[in-house]
């Protein structure tokens, strides 16, 4: 029984400790989304600057592909840094490399600086990479709620098992599923973007 407790508090905390690590990302990101999403507000852009960074932010957030290794990364990380100091952003070096992680390649990028002045295309740029990160972190938290309502479930389904679990243990499984789940709901009960462009 002690042997089986500690194993499921091991395998509860790794996917709790990860969807911790990424609701304290959450936090600090959602700032920078708020603080650029005011800064494109004070510009005077036209309808269609608005729709074509909505529309931008909306097809790197949809990305369903994986992410690329870490020598590909690396490459498109270098071509956008290249792309950036080329419109006089010297210092969005995170910036690159957060969005080559993620597979965003230069070109989905061009349009910005070709539509937009340098401060403006800026601005949306740390919306737009900031947005994906977002993203990505609600996947993430996702996973590991989803990991451990998964495990409770296990535990709360003996007869799925090679050998009947203690009546003990059995007992507190339908605590923690409702814990479990209850974190899931609120964790995908957050709007993912909470500051639209004014129109």
């Amino acid at each position: 029984m002690g042997k089986l407790s500690a194993g499921l508090a091991h395998e509860l905390n790794n996917p709790a400790s990860a969807a911790k690590r990424a609701t304290s990302q959450l936090r600090q990101i959602l700032k920078r989304i708020k603080d650029a999403s005011h800064e494109l507000g004070r510009r005077e852009l036209t309808p269609a600057q608005k729709a074509e960074i909505e529309n931008l932010e909306t097809s790197l957030i949809q990305r369903d592909e994986p992410p690329p290794d870490a020598l590909s990364a690396s490459d498109m990380e270098e071509k956008i840094d290249v792309l950036l100091r080329s419109h006089g952003q010297n210092d969005l070096w995170q910036l690159s490399a957060d969005l080559a992680r993620r597979g965003v390649k230069p070109a989905a990028l061009e349009s910005l600086f070709a539509n937009l002045d340098a401060d403006t295309a800026r601005a949306a740029l740390i919306r737009l990479a900031a947005s994906v990160e977002v993203a990505n972190l609600l996947k993430e938290i996702e996973s590991s709620t989803t990991r451990s309502s998964d495990l409770v479930l296990a535990i709360n389904t003996p007869a799925s098992r090679h050998r009947r679990l203690p009546d003990s243990l059995g007992a507190t499984a339908p605590t923690l599923l409702v814990v479990a789940k209850s974190n899931a709901a609120r964790s995908r009960a957050q709007p993912l973007w909470p500051h639209r462009l004014p129109h």
